[in-house]
């Protein structure tokens, strides 16, 4: 079995897919076993990738861009998920709401 070991910037919903295919058996479908950790200062996931300690980083853009051409380039290779994977959730029904239910299933073009 191949390992992957991820250190990500934060436990936040964003993470939200690989949660699932962790927890759904996706990649032990493919024979690999990956681990993850969120360190407490999230620029400790650059110490992880360039010691060996981390595979890959998963964070936001803004992590290769705001240090290339200054102290080291890296590189985004993939994304994730193609929107924000937040949601809001109420108690109460919202009137403005369409008749689909309490979330619209409108798609956006």
């Amino acid at each position: 079995m191949d390992k992957l070991h991820i250190s990500a910037t934060s436990v936040a919903m964003n993470y939200l897919p690989e949660y699932l295919a962790v927890e759904l058996g996706y990649f032990k479908d493919v024979d690999l076993e990956v681990t993850s950790e969120a360190p407490a200062d999230w620029t400790d996931v650059l110490r992880h990738v360039d010691s060996g300690r981390a595979d890959i980083v998963l964070g936001g853009i803004w992590v290769p861009s705001i240090y290339k051409n200054r102290v080291k380039d890296y590189y985004a290779f993939a994304k994730v998920t193609s929107r924000f994977s937040s949601l809001l959730l109420g108690r109460e029904p919202n009137a403005s709401k369409t008749s689909n239910g309490p979330i619209s299933r409108a798609r956006p073009s």
